[in-house]
Order: C-alpha cells, then structure tokens, then sequence
C-alpha cells in the first residue's frame, strides 16, 4: 500500500520499478510511513540527508509522534534515505552538512571576533547539528523506539521498497 498522503510524482522512481515488476500499489491512508504492508512493516522514504537531517531536528516532535505510532501499532518502521554517495551509517557520519558552511559564511566573522573580544554585543545563534551528532540522533531513535534506518541509491528506491516490505510477511 502507499499513503494517500505520499505526494505523486514525488517518488517515479518506485511507481516505475513497481510497474516494471508488476507490483500494484493500493492507496490508502497509512497511519504511519509511505509504503506499508498490512500489518507488519512501514517504509518512510525520505529524499535525501537533508530531508531526515529537517525531519530529526526542525521537526523532531512530529517524527518522535509517527515512531511511538508504530511502536504502539506494532509495525516496524523503516526510514529508506536516498542518496548518491551514502550506503550506511559510517557513510552518513561523513557528510556534509550544507548547513555549516552556510552557518560559517553568516557567522563566523562574528564569531571569530567574539574570541578576540570584540562584537559581544552581537548574538549568534546554535550551529546546525554536525553530521556526527546526527546519526547519533538516528541510533538514539532506533534504540529508543525500534524504527531502523536504510540507504539506497536513488535509483534502487523502488526495488528497496519492495525488498524492505517482503521482509515482513
């Protein structure tokens, strides 16, 4: 099944690895995650680090809300990242955050001036959450409330999906 609140068009790449191997999807409002198999196991597909890096710490409440959900559902749920360059946790340890550099440019001349003693009138706020920090975020979510996280390349998506919700039956 995929949510009814999935976007279409948003994820090609599964409906057309679907079509490809002739699985049908139903849609259907899922209480939790994109892609479910009934009862057992959900898949949350996110578009990348940056969308998981949005979900854990902008929107971290929400998040914790859809994995207590599960958790009280009985479903094990499953957040499938999509990225180029990224196959497990060490790999997502070593990302980027476009956020520091972005945070460096805005700040860091204040910063620096602040440890000279200069510009302490200025405030300067938290700096994003590091690559690192992350991914501990990510084991702390998976201890604390069983959900698991899984990369896979972009164009694997489809075939994951699948893979991922098999596992359950």
């Amino acid at each position: 099944m995929e949510d009814t609140g999935q976007k279409q068009g948003q994820h090609d790449n599964i409906k057309q690895w679907c079509d490809e191997n002739g699985v049908i999807l139903r849609r259907q409002k899922l209480n939790v995650g994109d892609y479910q198999t009934v009862p057992c196991v959900a898949v949350d597909t996110k578009k990348g680090m940056q969308e998981i890096y949005s979900d854990l710490v902008s929107d971290h409440d929400r998040f914790r809300r859809e994995c207590i959900r599960a958790q009280e559902d009985g479903i094990r749920l499953v957040f499938l990242i999509e990225d180029e360059n990224i196959t497990c946790m060490d790999d997502a340890k070593r990302w980027q955050n476009p956020r520091l550099k972005e945070y460096e440019r805005k700040w860091g001349f204040i910063i620096r001036a602040q440890k000279a003693g200069k510009m302490l009138d200025h405030k300067v706020p938290k700096p994003p959450v590091s690559a690192e920090r992350l991914v501990g975020m990510m084991d702390a979510m998976e201890m604390k409330y069983g959900c698991t996280f899984r990369f896979c390349h972009p164009q694997d998506t489809g075939s994951m999906v699948y893979q991922i919700l098999m596992e359950g039956k």
